[in-house]
This record gives C-alpha cells, sequence and structure tokens, in this order.
C-alpha cells in the first residue's frame, strides 16, 4: 500500500533545503539540494511509519494540503532626512 504525505522545503541562508512533514510528528530532515531533500524525506518518513507501526501505534493520515498563497508586499518606505 502506497499513501503520498505533503512535504514543505525551506530554502535556509547556508543554501541547503531544510524539510518538515506535517502530518508525521518529529519527522524532518534536510538536504543540499531540492532532489536530496525530497530522497531524504521519503527515507525519514518510511523510518518515522515503521518506528510507529512497531510501537503498536496507529499510522498517521495524511491530511495537510500545501497551497502557495501569493500576497502584495507594502511598498517601500522611503526615509526623509531631517
Amino acid at each position: 500500500m502506497t499513501e503520498t504525505y505533503q512535504v514543505v522545503l525551506t530554502r535556509e541562508p547556508d543554501g541547503r533545503y531544510s524539510v518538515v512533514v506535517p502530518d508525521v510528528d518529529g519527522c524532518f530532515t534536510y538536504g543540499a539540494t531540492i532532489e536530496e531533500a525530497v530522497a531524504n524525506a521519503k527515507e525519514a518518513i518510511e523510518g518515522m511509519l515503521e518506528a510507529t507501526q512497531q510501537l503498536g501505534e496507529q499510522l498517521p493520515t495524511p491530511a495537510s494540503i500545501v497551497v502557495p498563497v501569493r500576497v502584495e508586499l507594502p511598498a517601500p518606505q522611503i526615509k526623509v532626512a531631517s
């Protein structure tokens, strides 16, 4: 059986990508590239689900939906010297 879990990637100041899995508590990882971060996320999710199952706990159901939201940024403030 397969399931699809959403992951959220954030580019960090050092260029790496941190990954959070909203539907799997405590599941996070990172990667040097997007591809590596996604591969590491898959491995981390599978590991967490296996551990959860071994503990006899119910597997988390994927419920998160990640949607980009476009917003208007405020105009830059121009400071006038006094």
